[in-house]
C-alpha cells in the first residue's frame, strides 16, 4: 500500500495542493522505478558484463525531466535537444538515466 492511497484527494480542492501532491506521486513512482533498476543493475555486476538494451535517449531523458520537473517549472528551463542522429543507443538503460 502506498501513503497515497491513505489521502482522500476528492476531499481537496485547492488546485496547487492536488497538482503538487501528483508531482510528488510521479516522482516517487519514478524513484522507485529507478531503485528497482539499480537494483537490478547491481544483481547484473554480479554477471560478467552488464546487459545492454536498446535505450531511447528521448524517453531516458522524459523520465529525467518528469522527475525534477517542479523544479523546471520554477526557472523556466526551455530545452533544444536532437537525438535524431542517434534516437536509440545501446547501453545500460539504468546507467544512462543517471547521466541525465
Amino acid at each position: 500500500m502506498s501513503l497515497f492511497e491513505l489521502i482522500e484527494v476528492s476531499k481537496i480542492t485547492d488546485t496547487e495542493t492536488l497538482e503538487l501532491i501528483d508531482y510528488i506521486k510521479l516522482a516517487g513512482n519514478q524513484l522507485k522505478a529507478t531503485l528497482d533498476e539499480y537494483v537490478d543493475s547491481l544483481n547484473e555486476k554480479h554477471r560478467d558484463s552488464p546487459v545492454l538494451e536498446a535505450v531511447s535517449l528521448k524517453d531516458s531523458l522524459q523520465n529525467v525531466k518528469q522527475s525534477i520537473n517542479p523544479l523546471l517549472e520554477q526557472t523556466g528551463v526551455h530545452w533544444k535537444i536532437d537525438f535524431s542522429e542517434a534516437p536509440v543507443v545501446q547501453f545500460n538503460k539504468a546507467y544512462m538515466e543517471s547521466v541525465f
